[in-house]
């Protein structure tokens, strides 16, 4: 496919594309086709998508850059995902510099929670939950669950009764 192609087509066949390139770790090639796009060509999905592109490129800083310039009111479930991606990572680069390491930590972990918070059935709840016990946050999720509207993860990793264990 020659770039060309790609700027004439409509954005949806862009998304299509662009998860084509994500499926075969062609992540360059999606950051310099969206990076070539006219300034008008660009649409909050596609952005997103371009933080994707960069945080899987493990470029996690250009990663936050973009994504923060997803307007506020599109910052759904996945935006709060990406964005915590990112942070983790940097959180994970920098666990030999404390202060950082703490900074990063705490906003990769709640933006994990945000995540959870705007969406608890999504496809990214099992990574978000995951990511939060890596931060060794876990209890931080207990409490999430225990504001009791998110029935699924409660039935998922709400500590079990001694009495429920003995039949499992």
């Amino acid at each position: 496919m020659d770039e060309k192609a790609f700027f004439e087509m409509t954005e949806e066949e862009q998304l299509e594309m662009i998860s084509a390139l994500h499926d075969d770790n062609e992540h360059r090639k999606i950051i310099s086709l969206i990076l070539n796009l006219k300034p008008e060509q660009l649409t909050d999905q596609l952005v997103g998508r371009l933080g994707v592109a960069y945080n899987n490129n493990e470029e996690y800083e250009k990663a936050i850059e973009t994504l923060n310039k997803v307007p506020e009111e599109a910052r759904d479930f996945r935006w709060s995902y990406r964005i915590g991606y990112a942070y983790f990572w940097l959180a994970e680069q920098s666990r030999k510099e404390p202060e950082l390491f703490e900074r990063y930590k705490t906003i990769a972990v709640d933006s994990f929670l945000r995540s959870l918070e705007l969406s608890p059935d999504s496809h990214l709840s099992d990574d978000c939950i995951y990511f939060i016990k890596e931060m060794g946050e876990f209890n931080r999720v207990e409490e999430f669950i225990e504001r009791g509207r998110f029935l699924r993860l409660k039935r998922k990793y709400a500590p079990r009764s001694p009495a429920r264990i003995r039949y499992i």
